[in-house]
């Protein structure tokens, strides 16, 4: 379904961003892994995505991806 919004809503991966982002705020990081790393498809170097990726790697004990996205 979120495929649909964002080949119709310009900007549609920002929603996968903010979804990740409201996601990691719940604890649910494994979840909200999968939306950040949608986001950056379209934005790859945007630093506040990067840093919360990192910190939903950590969270889910994936130290060497945490640290591969803080760089």
């Amino acid at each position: 379904m979120m495929d649909a919004f964002t080949g119709i809503i310009p900007f549609g991966n920002h929603i996968h961003f903010k979804l990740g982002n409201l996601l990691s705020g719940e604890r649910r990081f494994e979840e909200a892994l999968d939306h950040l790393l949608e986001g950056l498809r379209s934005q790859p170097g945007r630093g506040d995505m990067l840093s919360n990726l990192s910190h939903a790697y950590l969270e889910t004990g994936r130290i060497d991806e945490a640290i591969e996205a803080a760089r």
